[in-house]
């Protein structure tokens, strides 16, 4: 089950990647506000 997370993972990080052209430093600012965002709202509904 594992693998198979990780594979789909892989394949929609790529088709990502395809789509935008790259992985440019704005594009991974995004992403670490999007995780952050994420995490405290687990935090402070927790």
């Amino acid at each position: 089950m594992e693998t198979i997370f990780k594979s789909v993972v892989a394949v929609i990080g790529a088709i990502i990647t395809f789509l935008l052209g790259g992985w440019s430093p704005l594009l991974q600012v995004l992403v670490i506000f999007i995780v952050m965002d994420y995490v405290l709202g687990f935090l402070v509904a927790a």
